[in-house]
This record gives C-alpha cells, structure tokens and sequence, in this order.
C-alpha cells in the first residue's frame, strides 16, 4: 500500500487533524505547513475527510431509512430522588428517506418521475379546428396562442 492510500484510510478513520498529527508524530504546524506546500497532501486529507463525511451521512440515513434503536437516558423522580436510566427507543422506518434511497439506488424500478408522451395521437386532431362556434373573446384567445405557438417553433 503507497503511502498516499495509507495516509486516505487513516483520514477516512475520522482522526481530526490533532489526532491525526499525533499518528504522524508531527507538530500540528508542521501539519498545517505541509497542507499549504504540498496540494497533493492537502487534496489527499480534503478528499478522504469528504468520504467520511460521507460515509457517514450514509450510514444515518440507511439507519433512518430501514429504522434503528439507540439508547436514551430517561430521568424519573422516585421518592424525592432524581433517578436516570439508559432505555432503548426505536425509531421505525421513514418511508420518505426509504423511497429516496430506493429512488437513486434502483432508478429503473422506483423512479419518481415517469416519462411522459407529448405526441398527438388523436387522428381526429390532425383535422381543421372549427373556429366558427367561438365567441369574439375566444377566438381572440385562441389566435393569441396560435401566434405564440408558431413563434416558439
């Protein structure tokens, strides 16, 4: 493994720039230093933070997706006393996150948008409209609209 994908894992580990100093065994002004000297070190430690944010993101949102429990700290007073207490709370599927990950992971079988045929198939709509039964107001209309349609194509 090259030193740049030994240095990406680290990154993607989540260290902060403290921690990750500590890993190097350098002075965090010397880890600044290196950061405006060298682009290439400076991109490596950008992209591979970007991929844990990411990774990140990721996991909370497929955990909001499918539902998850955590733990939660509940505070009672018994006789007097504050008395607290972990507790698992479930929080169950959010369908909104759910369809939006179905959304971009399998676009073909849940895409949100379907397409659309704008085509005239109506033979009967190839045939003169019959403009004689259209009060003034709507045949001025319908005139207006002809000539903003014809000076679209």
């Amino acid at each position: 493994m090259s030193a740049w994908e030994t240095l990406g894992r680290i990154v993607q580990s989540g260290l902060t720039d403290e921690q990750l100093c500590a890993v190097y065994d350098i002075d965090t002004s010397t880890y600044y230093k290196w950061r405006e000297r060298y682009a290439e070190f400076s991109e490596a430690v950008d992209v591979n933070k970007r991929r844990f944010d990411d990774g990140r993101v990721e996991a909370a949102f497929y955990q909001r997706a499918t539902g998850f429990k955590a733990k939660e700290t509940k505070a009672f007073v018994i006789q007097g006393k504050i008395v607290t207490t972990e507790v698992d709370k479930y929080f169950p599927p959010d369908t909104g996150a759910g369809s939006i990950w179905l959304y971009n992971r399998q676009p073909d079988r849940w895409r949100a948008i379907s397409h659309i045929d704008y085509t005239n198939k109506n033979p009967a709509a190839d045939e003169q409209f019959d403009t004689s039964k259209l009060t003034d107001e709507q045949l001025e209309l319908f005139e207006w609209l002809l000539d903003i349609m014809q000076k679209k194509d």
